[in-house]
């Protein structure tokens, strides 16, 4: 994973998603009125995507024979689905 996507190296890439992970630790849909598991999925699931990322990038830059780190963009994904559609309910609400 060292070798370069787009131009830019690996450590960039999980640089640039830790960068995001902590923006979306400071902006996140606040306005939304949720409670329960989907305030906390609104409020940390787009971090937590960036981060499971940049985690995923840092173990296949450090261990790229290690076949369990491949888990960590599917757990990104399913991470991303429950935040969208968590999203998307919260923005059909009334009030």
């Amino acid at each position: 994973m060292n070798a370069a996507f787009l131009g830019i190296p690996g450590p960039l890439w999980g640089g640039i998603c830790l960068a995001l992970a902590v923006l979306f630790v400071v902006v996140w849909p606040s306005r939304f009125r949720s409670e329960g598991v989907a305030r906390i999925i609104l409020r940390w699931g787009h971090a937590i995507v960036w981060l499971l990322l940049a985690l995923w990038i840092f173990l296949r830059i450090w261990t790229p024979d290690l076949g369990v780190a491949n888990v960590l963009p599917l757990l990104a994904g399913v991470a991303y689905a429950a935040f969208v559609l968590t999203l998307v309910t919260a923005t059909r609400r009334p009030g």
